[in-house]
């Protein structure tokens, strides 16, 4: 019996170790096998009856060497083997014997050498009688292929017939287009821009394709036949490799191989070819450009058709095609014309938002408050603070806010538009209104005063006092609008729902209340109250207390007062030495205090702030004692019922253990709580959604000092 081994040329130091140890291992496997036992000693030597898949190539500086292993191999065989190795390359398709001494060796010998490896395909008899003519004289050293296999016909061939693969390269994307290797990386950048601007700045050079173009030839050979190893193995048929295909590139039958489905930039990335269309689609996909680059090799320029074609299939939509602009691209392209490196020829349509309406009053509102001379003072002269109207007049327009129209991308895609927001005008008594097709008009519906105060319009009577109020008017109780033309004695109090033109002054001690607007030459007195739930206009204000809901504007100066505005607080620098001061007392806005000087030398203790607008921070009050309520109430219900969690299923099933009159007091329990829990939750929410109002006015709140803070004054924001 005679074991080959197959194994890699070791040093020859550890050849005999080696050998032993193959040797003892082969022969017990041997053994076992003959026994019929199934456990075999792992060894190597069981790949000495064939050829490792992982040897490396003789011409990497390792071979593979077959020597033998003597058991009962005739002594003259053994010693003809002495100093030659049979080499088997690491495809099996070939086999070497290297002589490097020994005595000679015969044919027979090699054969059945190669018999018992099972090398049985492509050995050469005239190789073999060769080395056994020449191993004869002893002397001769080198080697001879002893067989070779058959190698595989190729069954599919791939040329790249725009393309020539450089040598030492197996990347597509390394592959020379018309001698040139292109960037085909910044091509590809080039159409993944965020600005047109970057594409007029690119430099770069492209290959042009268009549909019936070759890009990929396949030839199939369906007579090609498969090879052998040495060892008699098939090998199949050579299939080689085809590319990936990418974005409009297709296989033609008819053409035998892979064609440009549309006019465009060639692009091979890794081992993928396709097609870029040579159109840029803005991020917002709003706007489509044709991308002209310089070409390389002979320049192919579109038609109409091909550029139409492509957008088309791209998914643009046809109404957002300039197709005059296409066509002026083709015949400048065919004329040999230069054109830009970007060209628009698409555009989607922009939503159009509605215009909000707008409220207008037929007449001058400015006039109410009268005339200002160049001084700064008040002409009471020309105040005009009645704006009196006769049955019939068009007192206001409103003209009715419009629907936004809606805009579409490149692919059709609907781009919402924002409706005009309407502004909500409430009519009083006298008013009636008369709608057409796009606007609102308001009519007096009786002769009288014309007001108009927090979005609501009315006409109403005006009541005329001719000097001033005292003790042959009175007190003032009124529900019109009301013209002093004297002033407010000291004591005696003024009241209207409508807006109030006193031409003198209220004195210390009285008292007046306006539902509206309020204009008055001064206001003076530590024990005056003054409300005005409109605006406020006048000259002075001194040692008085007084309220405003909206703006109040000052001619000349506060002194010694309180006052508090939720609107703006102005005092004008124009009407005296004093004017623009704020001199003592307090004042407080909820969003903007503009004056020139804050205090004095004589009077330090002045306090000038910003606060919160009252009516919501009494809200925010008000919530957080409901709250603060329910939090009680759910505390409370929460520990008489008997229950660990609120798990449905636990409720569920305590509730049917209980009698019927204890179930029913059980659930009102339950349903309170939940009702409780829910308006916890609503609450919550409302607290929240002031507590965002108040601090946005906060953060737009300003006080303005033009001119000085003297010592001891004090700002307070917030």
């Amino acid at each position: 019996m005679s074991l080959w081994n197959c194994k890699r040329a070791e040093p020859e130091h550890q050849l005999t170790d080696l050998k032993r140890k193959k040797s003892i291992q082969s022969l017990d496997n041997a053994y076992l096998e003959a026994i019929g036992h199934k456990d075999r000693l792992p060894e190597e030597s069981k790949k000495g009856l064939s050829v490792p898949g992982d040897e490396v190539l003789p011409d990497s500086g390792q071979t593979v060497e077959l020597t033998p292993v003597t058991t009962d191999i005739p002594p003259e065989e053994v010693n003809e083997w002495q100093g030659k190795e049979l080499i088997i390359s690491p495809d099996n398709m070939s086999v070497i014997l290297r002589v490097k001494g020994g005595g000679p060796i015969s044919a027979d010998t090699l054969n059945q050498g190669l018999k018992k490896l099972d090398i049985v395909h492509g050995i050469d008899q005239e190789a073999l009688n060769k080395v056994e003519k020449l191993t004869q004289a002893g002397t001769w050293r080198g080697e001879v292929v002893l067989a070779r296999g058959t190698l595989p016909e190729v069954g599919r061939a791939v040329l790249f017939t725009m393309m020539k693969r450089p040598e030492n390269t197996a990347s597509p994307a390394d592959m020379l287009v018309d001698g040139l290797k292109l960037d085909f990386a910044a091509l590809e950048s080039i159409f993944t821009a965020e600005e047109p601007e970057t594409i007029e700045k690119t430099a770069i050079t492209a290959k042009t394709v268009r549909p019936g173009d070759l890009l990929i030839q396949v030839r199939i050979n369906p007579d090609a036949k498969p090879g052998k190893d040495v060892f008699g193995v098939p090998k199949e048929t050579i299939l080689e490799p085809l590319p990936e295909v990418g974005e409009y590139v297709q296989f033609r039958k008819e053409a035998g191989g892979y064609e440009p489905m549309v006019y465009g930039y060639l692009l091979i990335k890794k081992n993928m070819i396709s097609v870029l269309p040579p159109f840029w689609i803005s991020p917002d996909r709003m706007a489509a450009y044709y991308i002209n680059l310089p070409q390389t090799g002979r320049n192919k320029y579109p038609s109409t058709s091909d550029l139409h074609n492509i957008l088309l299939l791209m998914g643009i939509h046809e109404k957002r095609i300039k197709s005059i602009i296409l066509n002026k691209i083709c015949e400048m392209s065919a004329a040999g014309q230069e054109l830009p490196r970007i060209i628009k020829i698409a555009e989607g349509a922009r939503p159009e938002n509605g215009r909000d309406a707008v409220f207008s009053l037929c007449f001058d509102t400015e006039i109410k408050a009268g005339t200002i001379r160049n001084d700064g003072s008040l002409d009471m002269r020309e105040r005009n603070s009645v704006v009196s109207v006769e049955e019939g007049t068009v007192i206001a327009e409103k003209i009715l806010a419009t629907k936004g129209l809606p805009g579409f991308d490149l692919f059709g895609g609907k781009i919402g538009a924002i409706d005009g927001i309407d502004e909500k005008i409430t009519i009083g008594d006298g008013v009636k209104t008369n709608g057409k097709e796009d606007r609102i008009l308001y009519i007096a519906k009786r002769a009288g005063n014309v007001h108009f105060s927090l979005k609501k319009l009315t006409v109403v009577n005006i009541y005329h006092v001719e000097g001033d109020v005292d003790y042959e008017t009175g007190n003032l109780d009124l529900e019109t609008d009301l013209l002093i033309s004297g002033s407010v004695s000291s004591g005696f109090t003024v009241k209207s729902q409508g807006n109030i033109c006193i031409k003198g002054s209220i004195d210390n001690g009285a008292t007046v209340f306006a539902g509206g607007d309020l204009s008055v030459e001064s206001i003076i007195g530590e024990k005056t109250r003054v409300i005005a739930l409109g605006n406020l206009e006048t000259v002075y204000i001194q040692d008085a207390e007084v309220i405003v809901k909206g703006n109040v504007v000052i001619r000349s100066y506060l002194f010694n007062s309180i006052l508090r505005a939720n609107g703006t607080i102005t005092l004008l620098k124009a009407h005296g030495r004093k004017s623009g001061r704020v001199t003592g007392g307090i004042t407080y806005s909820s969003t903007k205090i503009q004056l020139s000087t804050i205090g004095s030398p004589s009077n330090p203790q002045t306090i000038v702030a910003i606060h919160p607008d009252p009516e919501l921070t009494s809200q925010l009050n008000k919530i957080t004692e409901q709250n603060q309520y329910c939090s009680e109430n759910i505390s409370k219900i929460s520990r008489t019922l008997p229950f660990d969690s609120f798990d449905s299923g636990q409720i569920k099933n305590i509730l049917a253990r209980l009698e019927p009159s204890r179930k029913e007091a059980m659930v009102k329990l339950l349903t309170g709580l939940n009702n409780l829990i829910k308006q916890q939750k609503t609450l919550k929410a409302k607290k929240q959604m002031i507590q965002d109002q108040i601090d946005l006015a906060m953060q737009k709140a300003t006080i303005r000092i033009t001119q000085e803070i003297f010592q001891g004054s004090e700002i307070e924001m917030g």
